[in-house]
Order: C-alpha cells, then structure tokens, then sequence
C-alpha cells in the first residue's frame, strides 16, 4: 500500500492517492448495507434510510479504522526492511536478516525475489563466518577514570 502511494506520488499521479486511500472504507461502507438488508419495515419509509445512513458511517469508520492499521502495518515492515539492510551492510544481526528475508517472500515479486536472494546469501558459509566474527568483534569498552579525577579528553 505504502509502495503504491509513493510510487502515485511520484510518477505525478499524487491527485489519485486520496481515492485510493479511501477504497477500503467505500467497500466496507457497500459490504455492510449488503449485510444490513432491509430492516423488515415499511417499505422505502424513514427506516430504510437510517439503516443505510447507519451502515454508511460504520462502513466508512471501519474503513478508515482498516487503512489506519494498514499504513501502521506498512510504516512497521518499512521499519524492519531499513534496519535489516543497516544490519546487513554491517554484517550484523544475522538471525534479524534471516527472518526479514524469510517474512519478505510474502510481498510478491519484488519482495519475493530479494527474499530469496538474500535467504541465498545468507546461507553461505562465509557469509555466516563474516556475521559471526564480527559479532565476536565487538570494541572494549573504554575504561572508566577512578573517582575524584577529571574525565579524559
């Protein structure tokens, strides 16, 4: 979802990205007057209107509820994929990167290709030497001055 924004939103078709935001609330908003049906009432009286104005609200709040926990879901996975390549450029965190290049076959096809490509190299075994040896690698910590004396500069 978040790919398909910035991708509107850079080719120049910004204009189109309300709409398309909206698009689960207005499917909600359809699928629950669908459920509601008629309220066994009189015919095309005042009833019929307040449960088509009644599911046409709840339709548009569980919407909106829907694209709220989809832009988080997308903010989150965003989070994930950026600390997972810092990881990597460092040769860090294996079992992260694992599990991101695992998690990422699931966004087909990009996602699904870096996936397994990275699962691949991951793999190696002089890649797993490489992530191993440098979390072995870690820098001493620097000593701390005894009490009463001023701090090293």
């Amino acid at each position: 979802m978040v790919a398909a924004v910035v991708g509107l939103a850079v080719s120049g078709h910004a204009d189109v990205i309300p709409k398309l935001l909206l698009l689960p609330a207005v499917v909600f908003a359809i699928l629950i007057m669908l459920a509601g049906g008629g309220s066994g009432g009189d015919a095309g009286g005042e009833g019929d209107f307040a449960v088509f104005f009644g599911s046409v609200i709840l339709g548009v709040v569980f919407g909106v509820v829907l694209v709220i926990l989809v832009v988080l879901a997308s903010a989150v996975w965003l989070i994930l994929l950026a600390v997972s390549g810092w990881l990597l450029k460092r040769q860090r965190g294996y079992r992260m990167c694992y599990l991101v290049a695992i998690i990422s076959w699931a966004f087909f096809p990009l996602g699904t290709i870096l996936g397994i490509f990275t699962f691949k190299v991951l793999g190696r075994p002089s890649v797993r030497g490489r992530f191993a040896e440098n979390s072995r690698r870690l820098p001493p910590a620097p000593p701390l001055p005894p009490l009463g004396e001023p701090p090293l500069r």
